[in-house]
């Protein structure tokens, strides 16, 4: 009796599993087209405030004002945050991290039951993108400060070029590599062996009148050679920097630049014993987006109210008609915060959103420890020319679980067929 009753229900077990997969596949492709169609070429997000110690900051509020349509046209927009911060009686350092160049870099204040904190910029790595994998409290750690240490010298080694081709080789002590700044021609070749030694061949060489090459850490840690003839000074780093910025304020004043963005990048080379062609470090790096950090310190002693407005670029799509637009938080603590959203009139609509909301009007309002995003629109349901509609995606999606399903079908019969062959069998 129990052989009987096995082998029919393996059939069914086996229908089941089926069934299951074709409705895991469909529901899939489903998932897959409708992630496609709300996926913004960037996500350059917003962060709340951070602290290392996650008791110190209780709670948030952050209120976008999206109340001016023409400026949401343009992708721009503003913030205003305020965080209830613990007493603890002692100094506690705080964090803002944004991303932006150095061109861009906002300006705010900071205020902290009403009076205004000095903070400073700490900026990092070039930054382009984002995904759910990225770890941005550890980027905090790869920021770098504008303060320089004058004692740092270095050997600066200035080239005029005697010939259309000029030779140039530089190579360290063992153990003993450091960074280094370099000026080139626009025809080069180069090379490096593990030893720590550089090579370059400059051709059309007297496209410059010279050529600087800025070697940091003492002279006697490497040593230096040039088939044309050079000067050799020895300056601190400092003083190389500022000589740069002098030659060159007329561009950094046009861009709103100050020195201390160069103090900044030079940390992040010494630091990290990089070596930095002359004109990335002093022209190029001015407009590459960063993971950058705002930094200041405040004495706890009263429960404390941290306040700022911050501007903030919202990300477009145009792939749709109307356009979609996307803003996002990340929280990087473990407290809470309460969003909340004023749009208008002509772009009224939230049609995605990371949380459940609350309408009021044209006012919405979320809550979440977590991450935060949402998706808003002059329409309830924009239209693109690039993703399919949803009529294509049920198109789609009926052909797809009617292959599936048609396999399925064929496999189950095929399956059934096994087994009553072997009950015969058996008799």
């Amino acid at each position: 009796m129990f052989r009987k009753i096995q082998k029919p229900m393996s059939v069914f077990t086996i229908s089941i599993l089926l069934f299951l997969i074709v409705l895991s596949t469909c529901t899939t492709f489903l998932q897959i087209h409708t992630a496609q169609a709300q996926t913004f070429e960037q996500h350059i997000p917003t962060f709340g405030l951070y602290c290392k110690d996650e008791t110190i900051i209780q709670s948030g509020t952050v209120k976008y004002d999206l109340s001016d349509a023409e400026t949401i046209a343009q992708g721009k927009s503003s913030i205003q945050s305020s965080y209830q911060i613990a007493a603890v009686n002692r100094t506690v350092e705080f964090v803002i991290p944004f991303i932006s160049s150095a061109e861009n870099a906002p300006l705010f204040s900071i205020k902290a039951n009403e009076q205004k904190i000095d903070c400073s910029i700490w900026y990092g790595n070039p930054f382009f993108s984002s995904d759910e994998d990225t770890d941005f409290e550890s980027l905090i750690d790869d920021t770098y400060s504008t303060d320089i240490d004058k004692a740092i010298k270095g050997t600066l080694y200035t080239i005029t070029p005697d010939n259309e081709t000029i030779s140039i080789e530089l190579s360290f002590a063992e153990n003993k590599r450091s960074s280094f700044i370099y000026e080139t021609s626009n025809q080069l070749s180069a090379s490096s062996s593990a030893s720590g030694t550089y090579t370059w061949t400059l051709k059309n060489a007297f496209i410059k009148p010279e050529y600087k090459f800025f070697i940091l850490g003492e002279n006697s840690n490497h040593s230096f050679s040039c088939s044309s003839e050079y000067q050799t000074e020895t300056i601190t780093c400092k003083d190389y920097i500022d000589r740069q910025y002098e030659y060159l304020k007329e561009l950094y004043d046009e861009y709103g630049i100050a020195v201390d963005f160069l103090y900044s990048m030079f940390n992040l080379l010494l630091q990290n014993k990089q070596s930095v062609v002359y004109d990335d470090l002093f022209f190029n790096s001015i407009n590459t987006q960063r993971y950058n950090v705002y930094k200041f310190s405040i004495q706890l002693d009263t429960t404390t109210l941290i306040n700022y407005e911050l501007p903030v670029n919202i990300q477009r799509n145009f792939a749709f008609t109307p356009t979609i637009y996307l803003l996002e938080q990340k929280n990087l603590g473990n407290y809470p915060i309460f969003y909340i959203a004023e749009l208008n009139n002509e772009i009224p609509y939230i049609i995605e959103s990371s949380v459940k909301f609350i309408k009021d009007g044209l006012t919405y309002s979320a809550e979440t420890a977590d991450d935060y995003y949402f998706v808003f629109s002059s329409s309830e349901k924009p239209q693109s020319a690039t993703f399919p509609t949803n009529s294509n995606d049920n198109k789609a999606l009926i052909i797809c679980c009617s292959v599936i399903g048609g396999i399925a079908f064929i496999a189950l019969i095929v399956l059934i067929g096994i087994v009553i062959h072997q009950k015969v069998k058996h008799r």
